[in-house]
């Protein structure tokens, strides 16, 4: 009798799931990547926003542009959720305008505050551990939630952390 050479039904399901394990374990890997890279671009995104906005500064004899009061103003190129009902301010575009192309912020819906938002002249307050923020003019944003380490908001400071976002502020004067 000749003997068959072949895999058996058993060997091919547990090949299978060790296959199943490893695509899982690179998928969750990737997807950290992924946020890293979002919150990287964000922080980069807010430093030319800070550049631009101190060059519109120097431009009006060291005055950040007005945004009409206490109100905030969106400064990228939309602004979603909780942020949705703040509008573009008109004057603030066109301070910016030559010298920054308004940025998108990158997408993705884990986060209750997508944009870049400014404020001309905040009046200041505390953050979530009680740290004063003095008034003056200020970019805020959103991060995809990850752990608070030192240096995540980049050249600004987190105001604010939850369990689905990190927000950040910059200060521009």
């Amino acid at each position: 009798m000749k003997k068959e050479w072949g895999f058996t039904l058993i060997e091919l399901l547990v090949v299978i799931a060790i296959i199943g394990l490893l695509a899982t374990i690179v998928m969750v890997s990737l997807n950290s990547a992924r946020v890293k890279t979002r919150n990287v671009k964000r922080n980069s995104d807010n430093k030319q926003l800070m550049t631009a906005f101190t060059m519109a500064a120097d431009a009006a004899g060291g005055v950040f542009p007005s945004t009409g009061g206490d109100a905030w103003s969106c400064v990228s190129a939309s602004c979603g959720g909780s942020w949705a009902g703040f509008a573009a301010n008109a004057g603030v575009d066109l301070a910016t305008a030559q010298y920054i192309k308004k940025p998108e912020d990158p997408a993705e819906s884990s986060r209750g505050m997508a944009g870049y938002v400014y404020n001309g002249a905040w009046g200041g307050g505390a953050n979530y551990l009680g740290v004063i923020h003095p008034a003056g003019a200020y970019l805020s944003y959103t991060l995809e939630p990850v752990t608070v380490t030192p240096g995540i908001c980049g050249v600004g400071s987190v105001w604010n952390a939850a369990a689905s976002y990190i927000q950040c502020m910059i200060k521009l004067n």
